[in-house]
């Protein structure tokens, strides 16, 4: 199922394969940061700000809402590397481009994290 991972010049080539272990080291810290400062709470924590409503609200939801993110920085890695890996072989610029504009949102996905694991 994943033969076609192996038998790609992606890992060949070492700036991908440098951005790709960094990309993985990125998702994993980002997943500690929120599995380390997340504890079970009974009370709502705050899960959206909300400024429609002329001053800016903090809809709130149960603890185990925060997640979501972790799961969703799991999922871009994924999803991305295996775009990355599979267009290498077609085009090496796009798929370096891919793995670059990961850790822009990895790194946006580690902000929100923590703003949110501050504010709960």
């Amino acid at each position: 199922m994943l033969a076609f991972i192996f038998k790609r010049t992606f890992f060949s080539d070492k700036y991908a394969v440098i951005l790709l272990v960094g990309f993985l080291l990125f998702t994993v810290a980002n997943i500690l940061l929120v599995l380390l400062m997340l504890s079970s709470r009974n009370y709502q924590i705050p899960i959206r700000f909300s400024g429609y409503e002329g001053i800016g609200v903090f809809e709130r939801g149960q603890w185990y809402y925060l997640y979501v993110l972790p799961v969703f920085s799991f999922v871009v890695f994924a999803v991305n590397s295996v775009l990355s890996i599979k267009i290498h072989q077609l085009r090496r610029e796009y798929s370096i481009a891919i793995l670059v504009l990961s850790y822009l949102v990895a790194t946006f996905n580690m902000v929100v994290s923590y703003a949110f694991m501050r504010a709960a």
